[in-house]
């Protein structure tokens, strides 16, 4: 044998080892790329432009609706307080419950009569409305 051939076996090694790490580059960008959200070629700008403006008027509504949400946990929190005075963590919890009640219950139209009938019979609490709401509800579908 001739001194060259273990130099050919090295630099084909070197070869493989070289194309196993270019192969191995491209699979880790598309792996990384595909990941990504934006366009190629948008940047950050571009897909900003792209959203809707928030309108004043949006704005005022949504300033009420924080608004009226204040004003009834503020209502809450006193109605807690008076029920159980010395139970912080009972004013804690049913704080909390109400709130959610009370969110859940804005996600129906204010014209249902349903939801009319459970806020004038239980105006402050939004945990019996929610119940009501929903046990009307099943029964309605059951008897139709």
């Amino acid at each position: 044998m001739s001194a060259s051939t273990p130099k050919k076996g090295i630099v084909k090694n070197i070869l493989v080892v070289l194309g196993c790490i270019f192969v191995a580059g491209i699979v880790i960008a598309a792996v990384t790329d595909s990941g990504k959200t934006e366009s190629p070629g948008a940047d950050k700008e571009t897909i900003q432009k792209n959203e809707p403006a928030v309108t004043s008027e949006a704005k005022a509504e949504e300033k009420t609706a924080d608004t009226e949400k204040d004003a009834i946990i503020t209502k809450l929190k006193a109605k807690a307080k008076r029920d159980w005075p010395d139970d912080y963590s009972t004013q804690e919890y049913w704080v909390n419950e109400q709130i959610e009640s009370y969110e859940y219950m804005k996600t129906i139209a204010d014209s249902d009569p349903i939801k009319k009938r459970a806020r004038k019979d239980w105006p402050l609490d939004f945990s019996t409305q929610k119940y009501w709401y929903d046990e009307q509800i099943e029964a309605k579908e059951r008897i139709q």
